[in-house]
């Protein structure tokens, strides 16, 4: 390849000229160099230092107006975003007495090439690779630097499937064999970190092969205890899963199977509802399309564990693996609810129709993670292959699933902002109750009756709710 590896971005090449100009030697080196040798454009750039790190860190953030973030003081390793984050410069010392020996520290060979950052105008760039990364980087191979690179760092044990999963290159026998050897080891790395590996590796197209192969390679069981031995429909449904976003909510891929074109016809109506649906941030930079594929990985473990005599009902082993590997919160929530409730869409296709008050119930309970529901229930029905004799009931719960579907699109939004009829006080004064579950379950009734249409004004739930009292006592 032929060219500078000065980047084309302004505020990079600023940043570039401030380092050039330091003198101290400072080195361009990870994946930015493996990434222009591939001829894909990058953003993010990685930064060998011989001296004082952070302190330079907190210098170019000021200098450029970005954000400054501490990776690792014991390194002596930091991060400055730029643009608001659309731009990155990390910073580190160099590790070894030298360039060299700093690469031959690092991970992959792709990974360990280097350039002096006075030469980043030159052209060709005098690349310093004392491992040979180019040529790896033509054989398209993810080789590791040595048999010490998974014990230095065993999170590096993720980083080669998600790095093989996302530029499309194999990792060679003798990687592969240190892995398997190492697996082990991933369970010592920060649950965060490995978090984010699977976040990124789950994003990439092709889930369930990537689940399989890092189970074949003995990480899954030190990652996900719970997924050893590894359920037997978790791949089906984890690739019913994709299938289903690709076709029924992207739209990038054609229906191969009558199923398929069932499931497509069902879904085609709500696409661009589901697609905004599933595209929101829930926590940090994730979205409900990740927690959709983590409930697919876990479904078959969702079952709360049994409580103790007296005790409190534990997490499922879903939620728990979740909390483990540091979703928030609301993550585990929504997981633990759509997994434990995952067959309630084919129960409810059993019915002869659905009922207005059957929508109303079922958001009622489920709210904004209905279309989650829904989606996970699919997948693992289509997963199960149903048998010809139940062809009927997955016609029938594609047919309940959009009915939903358009419900939470059109008449739930309006069932939300519709003001109570009668409030507590109300029902106190009129009826001479007091405050308490059944007064509550009195106003959730009137609730109901109200979203499906059955009153409609002040004085039609007073009477709705005098003569339901009556029976009622």
């Amino acid at each position: 390849m032929s060219g500078a590896l000065l980047p084309r971005d302004d505020t990079l090449r600023a940043v570039c000229a401030a380092l050039q100009a330091r003198p101290e030697p400072i080195y361009l080196v990870g994946g930015y160099i493996r990434d222009w040798l591939l001829q894909i454009e990058s953003h993010d750039l990685d930064f060998a230092v011989d001296g004082p790190a952070i302190p330079l860190a907190r210098r170019i953030a000021d200098r450029f107006g970005g954000s400054f973030v501490l990776l690792d003081r014991e390194h002596d390793a930091a991060r400055v975003l730029l643009r608001r984050g659309q731009a990155c410069v990390d910073l580190a010392r160099l590790r070894g007495a030298d360039i060299v020996a700093d690469l031959k520290a690092r991970d992959f060979a792709m990974n360990a090439i280097a350039l002096h950052v006075h030469d980043m105008a030159r052209t060709p760039p005098p690349l310093i690779d004392p491992l040979r990364g180019q040529g790896d980087i033509a054989a398209r191979l993810i080789r590791a630097t040595s048999e010490q690179a998974f014990r230095d760092d065993p999170l590096r044990l993720l980083r080669a499937v998600r790095q093989s999963a996302t530029l499309g290159f194999a990792i060679t026998p003798q990687t592969e064999s240190w892995m398997r050897r190492d697996a082990h080891l991933i369970q010592d790395a920060a649950s965060e970190r490995i978090q984010d590996e699977l976040v990124r590796l789950f994003g990439c197209p092709g889930m369930a092969a990537h689940v399989a192969y890092i189970h074949a390679l003995g990480l899954l069981p030190h990652i996900l205890p719970e997924l050893d031995p590894l359920p037997s429909m978790t791949l089906p449904t984890i690739a019913a899963l994709e299938e289903l976003l690709l076709m029924a909510v992207d739209g990038t891929a054609p229906a191969a199977s009558q199923p398929a074109a069932q499931l497509v016809a069902a879904l085609a109506p709500h696409r661009q509802m589901l697609a905004a649906h599933l595209a929101q941030v829930l926590s940090a930079d994730r979205d409900r399309r990740v927690l959709l594929r983590f409930a697919a990985l876990l479904h078959e473990v969702g079952n709360p564990e049994m409580a103790p005599p007296g005790g409190k009902r534990r997490l499922s082993r879903a939620a728990q693996a979740l909390q483990r590997l540091r979703f928030s919160n609301v993550e585990v929530r929504i997981s633990a609810q759509i997994i434990a409730h995952q067959q309630q869409p084919l129960e409810m296709a059993k019915q002869e129709a659905l009922s207005a008050r059957d929508r109303y119930r079922f958001f009622r309970q489920h709210g904004d993670d209905g279309p989650d529901l829904l989606c996970l229930s699919l997948a693992i029905s289509q997963a199960r292959r149903l048998p010809v004799e139940s062809s009927r009931l997955w016609a029938k719960q594609l047919e309940i699933t959009s009915d939903l579907l358009g419900y939470y699109s059109s008449e739930w939004p309006r069932v939300l902002a519709a003001s109570r009829l009668l409030d507590g006080q109300d029902l106190i004064r009129a009826l001479g109750l007091r405050p308490g579950p059944r007064l509550g379950g009195l106003l959730e009734a009137l609730d109901e009756a109200q979203a499906v249409g059955e009153i409609t004004t002040r004085d039609e739930a007073l009477a709705w709710a005098h003569a339901h009292w009556q029976e009622e006592s």
